[in-house]
């Protein structure tokens, strides 16, 4: 089995989610609890309005981005998807289609499928380095299903 996900997957679905709604959780649940009427020249209800609000946005952000991400490995017949928690088994003939998108600091796989799996029909990855292009031009029903697309 190869991963063709990189490791940076790991930290971004896990690490960064988990340690920055810790941090501003606790600040905007201490500043709800501690009502003071100001914080230095910062009128109480907007700072926890505003706080509040950010928490809400970056959750927001963290499920329709970082959260989508999954680690992908293969083998010549099964991919191989996983949020950590859950692991799935596709089989290659699943695969409609495979699309690369160039975000210029990095590039995100989606992989559609032709019927909805566990993860849902796509399966989103960032790819490592070179391994994943190299295992596409070896599988010739793969690389005929994969599109480019560049940055948004």
């Amino acid at each position: 089995m190869q991963r063709v996900s990189s490791n940076l997957t790991l930290a971004l679905v896990l690490f960064v989610p988990v340690f920055w709604t810790t941090f501003f959780g606790a600040f905007t649940l201490a500043i709800w609890v501690y009502r003071f009427d100001y914080y230095g020249s910062v009128p109480g209800i907007a700072l926890r309005l505003g706080m509040t609000a950010f928490l809400m946005a970056g959750l927001l952000f963290f499920y329709f981005t970082v959260l989508r991400l999954k680690r992908v490995e293969v083998d010549e017949q099964f991919l191989y998807v996983t949020n950590y928690f859950k692991h799935v088994r596709y089989p290659f003939h699943q695969v409609a289609s495979i699309k690369v998108t160039d975000w210029r600091l990095f590039r995100t796989v989606s992989i559609q499928l032709k019927t909805k799996g566990s993860f849902g029909s796509s399966v989103v990855f960032i790819p490592t380095g070179r391994v994943f292009e190299e295992f596409v031009e070896n599988h010739p029903d793969l690389s005929k299903k994969r599109q480019s697309n560049p940055a948004v």
